[in-house]
This record gives C-alpha cells, sequence and structure tokens, in this order.
C-alpha cells in the first residue's frame, strides 16, 4: 500500500552534509591487521565509574555518538568543523593511552584515514550530490533532485523543521493534516518542499469503540510524506499531554494547539504511549525548547467518548475481525477510521473517567500497579473489573 510506504523522513542533505557522512562511513571501513574495525572502542567515551581519572585528564572528552548526534541535529556548519571533533577524539585516545597500545595505533590510523577522506571528499565538485544521494548510485539517478533550503517563505509565514503545520486535507477539508515539518527542499524546476509527520485526529484511526480521547487530541502516526508548500494552509502547534495541561506556548496567537500522548500504529491498530517527547520530534530541534505562557492552576485533562463510536454494527462481537479504516485519497489521512468491539490485549488500558490514567497488565498486583490518585476502593473496583 503506497500510503504505508515510509516509515522516515527522505534524506535531504547539502552537499557538505553528505561529505561529512561518507567520511564518517569511510572510516567505519577502515580496519586493523587482524580485520577489526579500528573504530570500535571511539564509539562511547569511558564509563566514569571504571575510569574516573580519565574525565580528570582528558578536558575535551568527545566520542562518536556524540559526533553523530551533532550530525543528525545539523550542528556541523563545515567538513574542517567536523574534522577538528574526530581529531579530538583522536588525540583523547592518545593521550590517555601508551603508545604501544591497540588503541593509540587505532587512533593515529584513524587520523590519517580522516585527512585521506578529506581530501577526496572535498576534491569532488558539489554536482556531484544529486539531492544527498550518492554520486552514480541508482538513487542518484532515479530519485528528484532536492536542493536542501534552510526555510521556505509562503503565505507571509516562514516555514521551518519543527513547525507544526495544517495541510490541506483532501479527504476533507474541515479537517486539515496536522502534521510537524522534518525536510524543507527546492526541485530542479524551482517548486519548494516539505516533507512532514502526519498527526492523526481520533476519528481518523481504528480503536476499541470504548476508548476515550482528550478534547483536540492527536496521534502520532509513522506516514512521513511529501507535500509541496502551497498545500500547506497555516501553523498550528501540537504539545505533549504533560505540558498541555499547565498552559500554552508562548507568542502563538490564535494557532489552533493540539494535545498528543500517543504513537498510533497503523498496520497494528494500536497505541502506545510516548515517554519521551523528544523522540518525536527532528533531530535538528531536540535541544530546543520553547517559552509559556502557564496557566493559573494546572487544569485537569478530561477524556472523552471516541466521537467515532457510533460506528459500531448492533451485532458486533468481541471474535469480528478488526475493521480496516475508509481510505481516499492516496496523500492524505483516511476517510473515517472504524471501531471495533474485540477484547483489549494484554496490558489493559481504562479510559473510564476515573481511571483513565491507570494501565494495568492482565494478572498484576497491587505492587505492580501504576497508580494516579486512585484510592484502593477504586483499585478494588478495577481488579473485579479484570476478573470478569
Amino acid at each position: 500500500d503506497p500510503r504505508r510506504k515510509r516509515g522516515r523522513p527522505p534524506r535531504v542533505d547539502t552537499p557538505m552534509e553528505c561529505r561529512i557522512k561518507n567520511i564518517m562511513k569511510g572510516l567505519r571501513k577502515c580496519k586493523d591487521e587482524h580485520g577489526n574495525m579500528r573504530v570500535a572502542a571511539f564509539e562511547r567515551l569511558p564509563d566514569a565509574k571504571q575510569f574516573p581519572d580519565y574525565y580528570q585528564e582528558i578536558k575535551n572528552p568527545i566520542a562518536l555518538d556524540g559526533i553523530r548526534k551533532r550530525i543528525k541535529r545539523r550542528e556541523y556548519k563545515s567538513v574542517e568543523q567536523f574534522e577538528v571533533d574526530i581529531r579530538q577524539m583522536c588525540e583523547n585516545a592518545k593521550d590517555y593511552n601508551r603508545d604501544d597500545s591497540q588503541i593509540f595505533r587505532d587512533a593515529v590510523a584513524l587520523e590519517e584515514e580522516l585527512a585521506n577522506l578529506a581530501e577526496a571528499e572535498k576534491a569532488r565538485d558539489d554536482s556531484e550530490f544529486q539531492g544527498g544521494a550518492e554520486p552514480n548510485s541508482r538513487q542518484g539517478v532515479n530519485k528528484q533532485m532536492r536542493i536542501p533550503l534552510k526555510s521556505i517563505e509562503h503565505k507571509g509565514e516562514t516555514y521551518v523543521i519543527g513547525d507544526w503545520v495544517h495541510i490541506i486535507n483532501p479527504n476533507d477539508l474541515s479537517k486539515p493534516t496536522v502534521a510537524q515539518v522534518y525536510r524543507t527542499w527546492e526541485d530542479s524546476d524551482g517548486q519548494k518542499w516539505i516533507n512532514a509527520c502526519w498527526y492523526y485526529r481520533p476519528e481518523q484511526t481504528v480503536h476499541r469503540y470504548d476508548r476515550r480521547f482528550y478534547e483536540h487530541e492527536v496521534v502520532k502516526t509513522g506516514q512521513y510524506r511529501d507535500h509541496q508548500i502551497d498545500e500547506v494552509l497555516d501553523k498550528c502547534f501540537v504539545m505533549f499531554f504533560t505540558r498541555y495541561s499547565r498552559g500554552r506556548p508562548k507568542g502563538i496567537g490564535n494557532r489552533q494547539v493540539y494535545v498528543c500522548e500517543s504513537r498510533y500504529n497503523e498496520a497494528e491498530k494500536h497505541f502506545n504511549k510516548i515517554k519521551t517527547w523528544k523522540s518525536c520530534i527532528p533531530d535538528e530541534v531536540r535541544g530546543q525548547d520553547y517559552e509559556m505562557d502557564l496557566f493559573e492552576k494546572q487544569e485537569p485533562l478530561k477524556k472523552f467518548p471516541s466521537p467515532i463510536a457510533h460506528l459500531l454494527p448492533p451485532n458486533a462481537t468481541e471474535t469480528d475481525p478488526i475493521p480496516e479504516a475508509k481510505m481516499g485519497a492516496e496523500n492524505a489521512p483516511p476517510i473515517v477510521g472504524a471501531v471495533f468491539k474485540r477484547p483489549r490485549g494484554p496490558n489493559v488500558s481504562f479510559d473510564h473517567p476515573k481511571f483513565n490514567s491507570i494501565k494495568l497488565p492482565a494478572g498484576s498486583s497491587q505492587s505492580l500497579l501504576r497508580i494516579n490518585k486512585v484510592s484502593m476502593p477504586q483499585l478494588a473496583n478495577i481488579q473485579s473489573i479484570i476478573t470478569l
């Protein structure tokens, strides 16, 4: 199904970013006389408890995992800046370890390989990098040219990676697609594009008929879709539910604000509560935060019945197959989701207003429960429900 073909945003790199990634790949290919990868010992910093003296001797500790994070977040502004970090990593290893140690020899070899790889990459013309694809590769020949853009001007607004937007929904113009921008680029014809991660509204998902949702709730999907900038209507905002009850983003004016608590697995028709909000947003903005206008008092969040609960057939049973959403236009969310009556899975999630924040695995004891202001009578009531 082409509607489910993409689980991550496309690669849209500048020639400089392509060079850095190619150098990283080349360093991973560097091996010693026994065929071992020389970068293996440089993946992470030494354990502070095992090697406390390392952090006394080494003033600028750095390892490959940190360098990769900087690459993902597009923090490097030049190949030379990236080279400085790799050399620092190697120098640290040489300063701390004996001259006759394997890691010292690996550091020397990696510095030499870095110099060779960087020289080769810098000698290549920018035109060899077709929108982030490798030159002479099938991807580079067939894919549309993508020229990365830092921002896109559209209808008096500036759009950048991390922005929340409303996109035209051809299946229902009254319910624009809620999405977050992951990529911005221009094609060879001058058309500007974004790649955005879709967030579904409750009525666009498939779920149990008695599932409850917050007002203005959306769920993160695995759909990362390309859209021309002309399809973008305006900006909106999505907040993690833990902050939604405490206030609103400062300075967003009259933008529509949504709340998100879960990821939605479209294939399995399953909802998973999000543990870390930063894992849901683009790498480039994970280090950023926004100021808030706080409420005078934290507002309790209430859940409401599914907006499509009425779609459950009168003769539905717990053995019916899980239904499919009704699909329409290819590059848009479902026209409408569906509801079913099948039993809950092993992780029983109660959406009753009195205990909609409790998750109780079947057969769990009182000590395993994660309880949010639940009294013992309520707990007894929950346990009696499970035994039914």
